[in-house]
């Protein structure tokens, strides 16, 4: 009696110690929350306000903070890949920086947008652009962001 006590403790102890290991090398919970950052004229700017809006037509993702909105504008059909922006040209990627405060929409843009992750429900990339501003130049680089939908 005593021996089978000891095999069913052993078994027991061995349990939870292999339910724990395996525990602990689960793959990591994948971090879903939406964020951004760019450098606006070499100013960092860090945000979480990031919005996805898409119809049959454009793929827009709005990036607002209290002085400025940047808009990415994508077409609805989405694949990694690096890409250059095009001033203007609705239905292609195209970038405006908004001055929210005079309400001022940047023109002359140029730059590239980089797709590294695309899935139903979510966009990961990076931006960089130039342009004018109520005519005076600026440059947004180093721009990176992660944008999840609510479907």
């Amino acid at each position: 009696m005593k021996k089978v006590k000891t095999i069913l403790i052993t078994i027991i102890v061995m349990s939870i110690t292999l339910q724990s290991y395996s525990s602990n090398n689960d793959e990591p919970i994948e971090n879903t929350s939406s964020y951004v950052d760019y450098k606006l004229n070499s100013t960092l700017i860090e945000d979480s306000n990031i919005s996805l809006f898409f119809n049959n037509s454009i793929t827009l993702i709005e990036i607002k903070n209290i002085n400025n909105s940047i808009r990415l504008w994508l077409p609805v059909e989405l694949t990694a890949g690096t890409y250059t922006v095009i001033s203007g040209e609705a239905d292609n990627y195209t970038v405006n920086l908004i001055d929210n405060i005079n309400s001022f929409t940047s023109e002359n843009e140029s730059g590239t947008i980089t797709l590294s992750n695309v899935t139903e429900n979510k966009i990961v990339g990076t931006f960089s652009f130039t342009g004018t501003l109520n005519s005076v130049a600026f440059s947004i680089s180093e721009g990176r962001f992660s944008v999840s939908s609510l479907n």
